[in-house]
């Protein structure tokens, strides 16, 4: 690996780390503002969608050969999981 494909692998963990932590942050927000069921239910039910989202990351990062192509599909792996904590700090936060 050289240095840019180097660089540019550390550019991408760093946005995964970031984004992880701003649903997280944002699941504590929304969960401690007294959200109605309704909307927890929702977001429950997104889940299908984001589970999709994480197959077709986990296929594509088996799949490709290049570097590029598997830091993209690694993001269609990173949403889900970060959704994940989103949806444990609300159910968390609003259990308290």
């Amino acid at each position: 690996m050289n240095q840019t494909q180097a660089m540019i692998s550390r550019f991408h963990v760093l946005g995964y780390f970031l984004v992880t932590l701003l649903f997280a942050g944002a699941g504590l927000i929304l969960g401690a503002s007294d959200v109605q069921d309704s909307l927890v239910v929702s977001l429950v039910l997104f889940a299908k969608f984001i589970l999709l989202s994480f197959i077709i990351g986990l296929i594509g990062v088996w799949r490709t050969k290049e570097l590029s192509t598997r830091l993209f599909f690694l993001w269609l792996i990173v949403i889900p999981v970060a959704y994940v904590f989103f949806l444990i700090m609300v159910m968390v936060t609003r259990v308290h």
